[in-house]
């Protein structure tokens, strides 16, 4: 059995983090939805040591390639939503 370089978690879609999360988004009139990855992040390092936490997707296009994108849109709600995340706290 080889050695995993990022824990696995699960967290309940219950969970008070993305409950408030999601309102966040409700707040700010952007669609948002629950999926799990495959891939690893610090947030599987957090999460294996008990820091509960979550990863947002940006809206990056291409993502690890020389072609990687976001958009100028995209790039200017990730302040907006990272303030009202705090708010929902």
């Amino acid at each position: 059995m080889g050695l995993k370089a990022y824990p696995p978690f699960n967290i309940s879609s219950e969970h008070e983090i993305i409950r408030k999360t999601m309102i966040a988004f409700q707040n700010l009139g952007i669609e948002s939805y629950i999926t799990s990855t495959g891939g690893g992040s610090d947030t599987n390092i957090f999460n294996g040591n008990g820091i509960i936490s979550i990863n947002l997707d940006i809206g990056m296009k291409k993502s690890h390639t020389f072609d990687e994108h976001i958009s100028i849109e995209n790039l200017n709600k990730i302040p907006k939503i990272v303030l009202e995340i705090m708010k929902t706290f």
